[in-house]
């Protein structure tokens, strides 16, 4: 029988195949063949019709967004197209089976039957938006070696609802199983465990009695519901003597399990990638009534925020931007969020510092309006998010990983440190132009500027704050350090005043009181009086510098000595040498190698924000993995993140077929790998579904009008979202920090570790993803 013909007499005979006289329609209907063909055709038939417990994912595989779709006791993942073709394709099979498994591999829009075709016609490229998720400061500990143990078992809930599953893996304190079950489990849940595989063998009562254990975690894929449980009764001798008996003598059958160190080696991993590429700047505050700023945890990229904070006289007012009076006002509520604002006066060759948050200004209207036209009209108008949670100390220190590993010794000092800690705060830097300009525009007001004085920050005083660093692979040519001294700039015999705001032996970065025409190439020359009464060595006057970029407020000037042997770059070699413990570089602040990893996993416990890691395959960017904290975040939907499945799908972030052009292109074209990329996104959500109606980015828009417009039609139909992401080139993966469970792998998997290695290394980019909603409402606000 040629293929055509059967085919032909399968499509006849499927939709029949239940019939009661099946077997004489089929005789019928095949008569003309063969014996052997009529066997075969009903081998063939057999098999398509055979019920299928096969889950059928087309994610990344299908041009269309996937979703989850349900069919009786399974779930599926199937776009539109899928699921049309998927209820046609039931109605002629008239269940779920083989066949139907089959031809959905097939849909009209796969990408290889697409590819495949001549006639298709180019589509821009598309990206894989469907990625695994990741729970930053989240993997557990193993004080022992588990076995993979594969053997039949029997689960009973708290409800006595039996299911028949599997061991996977099993220890004397824990056990991973897997079983059907619709619903997802809760974590905590109390099940009990009966060995009924190994009754089968050894005649214990310990076996049959069964044994409570308590759900720590839980994942589903294509193979059915996988649990981690830890066992309740840790006293039961009788239990710790037959199952380490039996562990011992089947060490040599059973494969040591190490897939949990897998996932904590890619965690911890993809922590030390984010945690020097963040732009935020967490704060860790102790004590109450109210609490004080104590740390600060910095890195290369927060330097800047940081730096904003320091004073002429080299003092870092940070802390006494949340001054007693304004922490006990915001601490009121255990966890949250605020606006605050700040702009730096400069008068009489001094700095006075200026800040408000977005409630004290609505408790002040006229003052408020005040505070917008006057603040955003300077250049160090700066605007930051500021969140805020109530912290565990016990959430500061991360279990060990690897079987048998003792207390490290800087942890004892560092819990006594972190003792009083009480809030953990973090502080982002969302200034941009265009929404300078749109305060300047908004508020008006014709009052005298000195009433701003109940926002100066000199009326209260300048607590100590600590600031800790961790040490990292150095990106930049050459280390900045931040430091505030008085600049007299000339420019085409016109006199300036400015302050220096950073530093080094080739360059500076100098902030102006008023705007300038400046274009790249162009030199200018600087005074640096505060800087030349400390020295007599160096004639620190009419300094020449090339300007090498000059930033859109027209005020900040980024410049370069214009040869090795300048004078000024002289001098900073020779302070930066002298003064090395006193300077504000950030990989080398203050390195305390205990306290900075409690600190940097304090952080990442709670996050406060979407981190998103993108890897490099060949010459082609993809999404790796998105990271989330511990708390569910109002981001979640439209990330479609799944924390039970550990999976995300960003395709409502960004359609598929704009990540190239929008993200990955413009990664690429970086050519500092200290920079980074900021991507700003409007976005119209339909009210009822949730889904994006619209997604934009703000520099396409033409005029402040166009995106007023934008969102005033997205708030009368839906919800507006503001959302950017900020994205840098990932640094070299940290080996050394994870080298005690790379070692430990490696004794049972040796290819594991190079498989590990190779997807850290392949990892390209760092993009945070922050919600500005907040920052727009306040500022809409009249």
């Amino acid at each position: 029988m040629d293929q055509q013909r059967e085919i032909e007499l399968l499509n006849q005979l499927i939709p029949l195949h239940r019939e009661a006289d099946f077997n004489e329609i089929f005789q019928r209907m095949s008569e003309a063949e063969g014996k052997k063909s009529q066997f075969l055709l009903k081998m063939e038939l057999k098999r398509l019709v055979t019920p299928s417990r096969r889950i059928i994912d087309l994610r990344d595989k299908v041009e269309g967004d996937c979703q989850p779709f349900a069919y009786k006791d399974m779930t599926h993942y199937l776009d539109e197209v899928g699921i049309k073709a998927f209820n046609k394709l039931i109605a002629f099979y008239g269940d779920y089976t083989q066949g139907v498994y089959e031809q959905m591999q097939h849909t009209e829009n796969n990408l290889r039957e697409l590819k495949n075709n001549p006639n298709t016609p180019k589509r821009a490229p598309k990206t894989a938006t469907h990625i695994k998720a990741i729970q930053f400061g989240h993997y557990y500990d193993r004080v022992e070696e588990r076995m993979f143990i594969s053997l039949p078992i029997e689960i009973q809930t708290a409800q006595m609802m039996i299911y028949a599953g599997m061991s996977s893996n099993m220890s004397l304190s824990g056990l991973r199983i897997r079983y059907d079950r619709d619903e997802d489990p809760q974590i905590g849940e109390h099940l009990t465990i009966f060995f009924t595989g190994l009754e089968k063998e050894f005649a214990n009562p310990i076996l049959s009695r069964g044994t409570d254990y308590v759900i720590v975690d839980f994942h589903r894929d294509d193979k059915g519901l996988w649990v981690r449980l830890q066992r309740l009764n840790r006293d039961d001798q009788e239990f710790d003597t037959f199952f380490e008996k039996f562990l011992n003598a089947y060490k040599g059958r059973y494969r040591v399990d190490i897939i949990h160190l897998e996932d904590a080696i890619v965690t911890k991993s993809y922590q030390q990638f984010f945690l020097p590429n963040s732009h935020s700047l967490p704060l860790y505050f102790s004590g109450e009534h109210p609490p004080q700023l104590r740390y600060v945890l910095c890195n290369n990229n927060s330097q800047d925020i940081l730096g904003y904070w320091y004073n002429e006289h080299r003092q870092n007012l940070l802390g006494q931007l949340f001054h007693n009076q304004r922490i006990a006002q915001l601490v009121q509520r255990p966890s949250g969020q605020t606006i605050l604002y700040s702009f730096i006066h400069s008068y009489n060759r001094k700095l006075y510092f200026y800040s408000a948050t977005h409630d004290e200004l609505i408790a002040h209207p006229d003052l408020r309006r005040l505070f917008f036209q006057f603040g955003a009209s300077k250049s160090s108008w700066r605007v930051f998010l500021f969140q805020w949670q109530r912290v565990h100390l016990e959430n500061a220190f991360a279990p060990s990983i690897v079987p048998n590993q003792p207390l490290r010794a800087d942890e004892t000092l560092a819990r006594e440190k972190l003792a009083d800690l009480s809030y953990l705060g973090l502080l982002t830097d969302i200034t941009q132009e265009s929404s300078s300009k749109r305060y300047q525009q908004r508020f008006q007001s014709s009052l005298n500027p000195n009433r701003l004085q109940r926002f100066g920050q000199y009326r209260y005083p300048i607590p100590h704050v600590q600031v800790i660093s961790h040490k990292y692979l150095q990106l930049r040519k050459e280390a900045r350090y931040q430091y505030r001294s008085l600049a007299e700039v000339t420019i085409n015999n016109q006199q300036l005043v400015g302050w220096v705001t950073d530093f080094s032996t080739g360059g500076m970065r100098i902030e102006l009181d008023q705007p300038i025409s400046l274009q790249f190439g162009e030199t200018i020359t600087i005074n640096l009086p505060q800087f030349q009464k400390l020295v007599r060595t160096y004639r620190l006057s009419r300094l020449p510098y090339q300007v090498v970029n000059v930033q859109k407020n027209r005020q900040t000037l980024h410049l370069q000595a214009i040869d090795e042997l300048h004078e000024g770059s002289r001098f900073f070699t020779q302070l930066i040498a002298n003064n090395l413990d006193k300077l504000g570089e950030a990989p080398e602040v203050n390195v305390m190698e205990g306290l900075s990893e409690a600190l940097r996993h304090l952080y990442c416990y709670d996050l406060f924000k979407h981190v998103l890691f993108v890897s490099r395959d060949g010459s082609r960017l993809k999404l790796e993995a998105l990271a989330y904290g511990k708390s569910p975040s109002y981001l979640d939907p439209l990330l479609r993140l799944s924390r039970a499945q550990h999976q995300a799908d960003l395709s409502q972030l960004i359609r598929p077929e704009l990540w190239q052009d929008w993200l990955f292109t413009p990664l690429k074209a970086m050519d500092n790998p200290s920079d980074k990329l900021t991507l700003r996104l409007l976005m119209h959500i339909n009210r009822n579904n949730k889904q994006v109606m619209a997604c934009r980015r703000e520099v396409d828009f033409d005029s402040i009008q166009a995106v007023d417009d934008f969102v005033s039609q997205a708030m009368d139909s839906g919800h507006f979202r503001y959302i950017e992401l900020t994205a840098s080139r990932a640094s070299k993966p940290d080996l050394d920090y994870i080298k005690q469970e790379m070692n430990y792998v490696e004794r049972y998997a040796t290819h594991k570790v190079k498989e590990l290695e190779a997807l850290l290394w392949s990892n390209y980019a760092v993009v945070e993803i922050n919600d500005l909603t907040y920052e727009w409402q306040a500022l809409q606000y009249k």
